[in-house]
């Protein structure tokens, strides 16, 4: 059995190609192509974890905070998905990897070396496949995921991180270190660029690069978006939400949820769907490339610089009308004070801590007591039907005392 090993890179359609892969896992798996249940579904985030020596934003989740607590979360993984990989091997011709994390996390030879040499253990052939793309679109579209998550820098300071010395954005430097590993007959590098692929369809290509005779119409074609990029007014709200509520718990507790609770109220306003990332720098940032682009599609394309020639959209023009403003302003606000109204003010901190005495002195509490810790969990959760039977319920049984 063959491996395809499916690296990204990122902001290439991985998540959009993963979901639809693993919606069709069992049409694949009648054509002989098999995905992995052991590595993370759909992205097989657990394998560039592994063998990524570092801990990383993965472990920081699974509040793994040691590489002795990061030992015993894979206590037994190699070996459950070797025995993985034994049993599909009988009934399957390829066995598909797909996880951006594995290009963009692994950056060090010796742990690409070592995923190298598992994979040669295991199977017949492993064909590396990555996509290439325009490093200013790259940077677009992390922009918006780096808000998602954490990120404080406005666009212009997290723009500048687009540089070839920079390793995340320089193909020459990626396609280097895994030719270089694994082989360059094994490595299957590919444009993302829809004039590129197969039928101006990714996943018709990534098909292909898996095997050529592939059905594509027996396999549900229906795909959803993904990961999709933030407007220029959410992009504002988002860098606010992190500076006032930094999206990882101080106490390495894992993400705090009010960094997600105030970024799902605001991405549901209408009013903040408007305007996009690009700040007209296109050109600036394709400059900076050109030698280490012209090296990298030279020798590994045989072609000159094909990330040269991209125009810069045209703006959108025009003043936005008063109305539209407060229209913005409306909305916004509702949603910040639904946020404020959610969380424990000072008065809730006097009710937390007088029960908190009576519990360290032991002197029991009340009906009333519960009530009032109830309530604080319902400004967390005011949804949760439990949550409030239990105030309704109890604020009825101390108005009949």
């Amino acid at each position: 059995m063959d491996c395809i090993l499916h690296i990204g890179t990122a902001k290439t359609g991985t998540t959009i190609l993963q979901n639809w892969l693993y919606r069709n896992r069992a049409q694949l798996g009648a054509q002989g192509v098999y995905l992995s249940e052991r590595l993370g579904m759909t992205n097989n985030r657990l394998l560039p974890a592994y063998f990524r020596k570092e801990l990383d934003d993965w472990a920081r989740r699974e509040r793994i905070a040691t590489q002795a607590a990061k030992a015993a979360y894979f206590d037994g993984f190699l070996e459950g998905l070797s025995a993985e990989i034994a049993a599909a091997s009988a009934t399957h011709a390829q066995f598909a990897i797909t996880s951006e994390h594995l290009q963009s996390r692994m950056t060090e030879r010796d742990e690409v070396e070592a995923l190298r040499d598992f994979l040669a253990g295991q199977f017949a052939r492993v064909k590396v496949v990555c996509y290439f793309r325009n490093q200013f679109d790259i940077a677009v579209s992390l922009y918006s995921t780096a808000l998602k998550i954490s990120a404080v820098a406005d666009f212009d300071a997290f723009l500048d991180q687009a540089r070839p010395e920079n390793p995340f954005f320089n193909h020459a430097r990626i396609a280097d270190l895994w030719s270089g590993v694994f082989g360059r007959e094994n490595c299957d590098f590919r444009i993302y660029d829809r004039g590129s692929f197969l039928g101006g369809d990714i996943r018709r290509d990534f098909l292909a690069a898996i095997d050529p005779a592939l059905d594509f119409a027996a396999l549900d074609a229906e795909v959803g978006t993904a990961n999709e990029s933030i407007s220029l007014l959410e992009a504002a709200a988002f860098r606010r939400i992190n500076l006032a509520f930094p999206y990882w718990a101080e106490d390495n507790g894992g993400v705090d949820p009010v960094n997600l609770q105030a970024k799902r109220r605001f991405q549901r306003l209408d009013a903040l769907k408007a305007g996009r990332q690009s700040p007209g720098r296109r050109r600036e940032i394709e400059d900076r490339f050109r030698d280490a682009n012209s090296d990298f599609f030279g020798r590994y394309f045989g072609c000159g610089n094909r990330f040269a020639s991209a125009a810069e959209p045209p703006e959108a023009a025009g003043m936005v009308p008063v109305e539209e403003v407060a229209r913005i302003v409306d909305q916004t606000l509702e949603a910040a004070f639904g946020l404020v109204a959610a969380t424990l003010r000072d008065r809730d901190a006097d009710a937390l801590r007088d029960i908190a005495s009576k519990i360290a002195r032991g002197d029991g509490t009340s009906l009333e007591d519960a009530l009032a810790l109830m309530k604080l969990a319902r400004r967390a959760r005011p949804n949760g039907p439990h949550i409030a039977r239990m105030v309704e319920e109890w604020s009825a049984r101390l108005a009949g005392e």
